[in-house]
C-alpha cells in the first residue's frame, strides 16, 4: 500500500467522521467549506470554532454560498527538506501568517468543491540541517507569490499552486559555511494536503511521493499543518473556523 493510499484510506475514515454532524440534502457530492455561524439556536455547537458540539449551542456549521474572506495560520512547524549537491538542506518556519484571500464553494459536474487565493508569508525560518554553519535565511521570512487552492478532482486534499506560473516564491541563503549552499532559491511546482476538519494536512512522505514539488528543481519534501478561517469580505465581523466536509 503506498503512502498515498494509506492517508486515502484515514481520510475517508475523518470523511464519514465528520460528515456526521454536518448538514444534510446536499445535491452535489464532494467536499464543501463549512462556516460556523451563530443561528441562535440549538442543537449545535458550544462556540465559534465549532469543534465542541452541544445539545443546545447556538453555533451552527453552515455550507458557505458565496466568496468570503479566508486567512491561515499555522499550528506548530512548517518544514520544507531537499538534498542539494549531497547535503541535506531542512528550512524550519516557526510560524505562518497570511494575507487575506478569498475561498468559494463551486459546482463542476456533480462534484462541489472549493477553491480559492491566497499569499502565506513563512515566519522565522531557519536553516536547521546543516546545522551549526551559519546558514539563514536573508530577511528571516519567505513570502510566496499569489496561490491558488483548490479541491476540484483532488478527494479529501486540497492542491497549493501558484496562481500564475510554476515560482511559489524566492529565498536568498546567505552565511553559510558551506559556500555552494549561498545564493537564491526558487520554490516551485504545488503540494496537495490532506483537509481535515478546519486544517490542512502536508506530510513529507506525502508530498515528497507527490513529486510535485521542488526547490531548485530538487525533489522536495513538506511538512506542516495549516489551520483556515474564514468571515463575509469587507466585515468586520469575528474570524470564525471553516470545516473542509464532504456534501
Amino acid at each position: 500500500m503506498t503512502p498515498r493510499t494509506v492517508v486515502i484510506a484515514l481520510s475517508v475514515l475523518v470523511a464519514l467522521a465528520i460528515s456526521a454532524v454536518g448538514p444534510q440534502g446536499a445535491s452535489a457530492e464532494g467536499l464543501g467549506l463549512y462556516t460556523c455561524e451563530n443561528t441562535g439556536s440549538g442543537p449545535g455547537f458550544t462556540s465559534s470554532t465549532c469543534e465542541t458540539p452541544s445539545g443546545s449551542g447556538p453555533w451552527q456549521q453552515v455550507l458557505a454560498n458565496e466568496k468570503i474572506s479566508r486567512r491561515w495560520s499555522s499550528t506548530g512547524k512548517v518544514v520544507l527538506k531537499t538534498t542539494y549537491a549531497g547535503v541535506k538542506l531542512t528550512l524550519a518556519a516557526a510560524a505562518t501568517a497570511s494575507g487575506i484571500g478569498t475561498v468559494e464553494n463551486s459546482v463542476s459536474g456533480k462534484e462541489t468543491y472549493t477553491h480559492g487565493s491566497d499569499t502565506l508569508k513563512l515566519e522565522e525560518v531557519a536553516v536547521t540541517e546543516p546545522g551549526g554553519k551559519g546558514c539563514k535565511i536573508a530577511g528571516g521570512s519567505i513570502t510566496t507569490r499569489e496561490l491558488s487552492s483548490t479541491t476540484l478532482g483532488q478527494g479529501m486534499f486540497m492542491k497549493v499552486a501558484s496562481a500564475s506560473g510554476p515560482v511559489l516564491a524566492e529565498f536568498t541563503i546567505e552565511g553559510c559555511a558551506i559556500t555552494f549552499l549561498n545564493g537564491s532559491y526558487k520554490l516551485e511546482g504545488s503540494a496537495d494536503g490532506l483537509l481535515v476538519g478546519a486544517s490542512i494536512v502536508f506530510t513529507e512522505t506525502e508530498v515528497t511521493t507527490q513529486g510535485t514539488l521542488a526547490i531548485n528543481t530538487l525533489a522536495t519534501g513538506m511538512e506542516g499543518v495549516l489551520d483556515f478561517e474564514g468571515r463575509k469580505i469587507g466585515s468586520g465581523e469575528e474570524w470564525t473556523k471553516l470545516a473542509a466536509k464532504t456534501t
